[in-house]
C-alpha cells in the first residue's frame, strides 16, 4: 500500500517549504525543515521549521452516509490541523522577522493550497514567541486547516 493521504499531504508540504527561497518569490530561505519534528531547543541552522499534525475531524455527514442503507459513497471527508513552528534569529527587529516569515508561509499555503491530494487549506492563526533574548532567537507557531478526503476501503486513495 502507498503512503496514507495524510502522509502524502505532509510530504508535499515539507518538500514545498524546504524549497522556499527568494528565487521563488519568497523573502526568506528556509535552511532546515525537520522531519520528523524536533524540540524547539534542538533546532539550529536558522530559519528552521517543524511541520506537525494536530487535531483531525471527520465530517459527521460523511460517516453517516456509510451507515445509511442504500447509500454507497466511499469517500470520507476530513479536516486536519497542521502546526508549523518556525525559529529564526533576529538581532534587529524580531517582530519584523516573524512577520516576514509568517507572510512567506501564508504565501506558500495560498499558492499551493492543494498540497498534492488535499482539497484545500486555510490559515487559522499564529502565536509569536521569543526563545532567548541573549541569542536573539525568536519564532512563530502557525496553524493551518487542511481539508482532504480518502476512500473508506483504501486510505491511500483520495478520489
Amino acid at each position: 500500500m502507498a503512503d496514507s493521504i495524510r502522509e502524502q499531504i505532509f510530504s508535499s508540504i515539507i518538500t514545498g517549504l524546504a524549497a522556499m527561497s527568494p528565487t521563488l518569490g519568497y523573502i526568506n530561505t528556509l535552511k532546515k525543515v525537520y522531519d520528523p519534528p524536533v524540540a524547539i531547543d534542538e533546532m539550529y541552522d536558522y530559519p528552521a521549521i517543524n511541520v506537525d499534525d494536530g487535531e483531525e475531524i471527520t465530517e459527521n455527514a460523511s460517516v453517516a452516509n456509510h451507515m445509511r442503507i442504500g447509500r454507497n459513497d466511499p469517500l470520507i471527508y476530513n479536516q486536519m490541523n497542521i502546526r508549523i513552528d518556525c525559529v529564526m534569529q533576529s538581532t534587529e527587529n524580531p517582530r519584523r522577522e516573524r512577520n516576514r516569515m509568517k507572510a512567506d508561509i501564508q504565501r506558500y499555503f495560498g499558492l499551493n493550497w492543494q498540497h498534492g491530494v488535499a482539497l484545500s487549506s486555510i490559515y487559522q492563526g499564529s502565536i509569536p514567541w521569543v526563545v532567548d533574548k541573549g541569542t536573539a532567537l525568536t519564532g512563530i507557531t502557525m496553524t493551518f486547516i487542511v481539508y482532504y478526503r480518502y476512500r473508506l476501503e483504501s486510505p491511500d486513495i483520495s478520489k
